[in-house]
């Protein structure tokens, strides 16, 4: 999340983790449309961080939902 107008924050999509799954609009809690939307690939994408622990390096010290 980041900040945005009028001390609103809103989603930032991180497209070197990004793979196109849509986890994220499923756990986003704003009713009644989500506050982001992802939509829907032929072939999902390959995240560009290598392994799994470069990943959760990555995500340290942020409220990821998953």
């Amino acid at each position: 999340m980041v900040e945005w107008k009028y001390g609103l924050t809103i989603p930032q999509v991180e497209p070197e983790m990004c793979i196109g799954c849509g986890a994220c609009e499923y756990v986003c809690p704003v009713l009644p449309e989500k506050a982001i939307v992802v939509s829907g690939l032929k072939t999902h994408g390959l995240a560009e961080v290598g392994s799994r622990e470069q990943a959760v390096d990555h995500l340290e010290g942020r409220d990821f939902p998953f």
